[in-house]
């Protein structure tokens, strides 16, 4: 349980957070968003979590139930959600059990996370995407869908490039989603490829969404070994890269697919998380890289692929057969009758 004084701190916040909605006239539930039209932006009302993380505790179950009731269908608060997944993730490696007692140092990970909490309630994400053009299928209409991952998590992040009234170039963040790790390990590169396929699938659920054709999407990766994949036979690779290859070929068009610098790539922040004062800072996150407010995007500088990690995933070339046969002289029948398998 809290101490008096983080008590009496978090009911005063709890207070703040309440009064905030009231002074924006008349809100609207839209998808479980908060939707204010005086401003005409989205907010986060979280007052029944607050409410309920007021006399919280250490545990696993509590950490859960919390975490869920953080509805953001449209992957806003990514770098700061996946923080608390990840944090699971660590309680289940652990092994600890549903009501014990979280050690010290997920303890302060979690009080942490649960601090910050209130001052979600401060951004705001504008509604309208600001974008002016007759049709949707406008080739000055573009999607833009990033993808990234760590030894932690991977995720993609999607931006809606367009014009205004004026002329000018405007980008607006339209959705994302992120996934920690498998608990059984992989390589960064086939985390990395994990991303690239959420990536494919949100661009094709956008591109429904808003009435795109599939030549206004582009997508982005910082890795030189996954662009190498997508844009190869997918027969070439081993099971794991083959299905995932196949996807993303099957979704997107392989030549829609191009290279980021990592500094720049918007998808790395969901992938390590964010404090909501980093998430509210971060124009990267808001406003998408400064190369897509060119009008021709420029790739990055193409790199040579690591020969043998490209090399580790490569189909053999030859397949082993294997057959049984009775070393008993006095039986002559074979174990396996293989003329029944026999295609006609």
């Amino acid at each position: 349980m809290n101490s008096p004084e983080l008590k009496e701190k978090w009911q005063e916040s709890l207070m703040d957070c309440t009064l905030e909605p009231e002074t924006h006239g008349s809100v609207l539930k839209v998808l479980g968003l908060v939707w204010r039209p005086a401003t005409d932006d989205f907010v986060f009302d979280l007052r029944g979590l607050l409410v309920i993380l007021n006399e919280r505790e250490n545990t696993k179950r509590s950490v859960l139930q919390s975490s869920a009731r953080i509805f953001d269908p449209l992957g806003f608060l990514t770098p700061f959600t996946i923080r608390i997944k990840c944090l699971l993730q660590e309680m289940w490696e652990r092994g600890l059990k549903w009501d014990e007692e979280l050690p010290p140092d997920l303890t302060k990970k979690w009080q942490q996370w649960c601090s910050e909490l209130p001052q979600l309630h401060q951004l705001s994400i504008p509604r309208w995407y600001k974008t002016h053009t007759q049709q949707q299928n406008d080739q000055d209409l573009r999607l833009h869908v990033f993808c990234d991952a760590s030894e932690k998590a991977y995720g993609v992040v999607a931006y809606l490039q367009g014009e205004t009234k004026d002329g000018e170039m405007t980008i607006s963040l339209v959705a994302s989603k992120s996934r920690v790790a498998p608990l059984k390990r992989m390589t960064l590169p086939r985390l990395e490829l994990m991303g690239a396929v959420i990536a494919a699938r949100l661009g094709s659920t956008l591109m429904k969404a808003l009435e795109l054709y599939r030549t206004q999407l582009r997508l982005w990766t910082d890795s030189m070994l996954v662009l190498h994949w997508i844009c190869s036979s997918a027969h070439k690779w081993k099971q794991f890269v083959l299905n995932r290859v196949t996807e993303i070929q099957s979704q997107t068009n392989p030549k829609s697919w191009s290279r980021c610098q990592g500094k720049m790539n918007p998808a790395d922040l969901p992938t390590r998380g964010l404090t909501v004062q980093d998430l509210k800072q971060s124009t990267l996150w808001w406003n998408g890289p400064c190369v897509l407010m060119s009008p021709e995007q420029s790739e990055s500088t193409q790199d040579a692929v690591q020969e043998d990690e490209m090399n580790s995933e490569l189909r053999s070339k030859y397949q082993l057969a294997v057959q049984l046969v009775n070393q008993d002289t006095e039986l002559l029948k074979p174990v396996l009758c293989l003329e029944r398998w026999k295609y006609f």
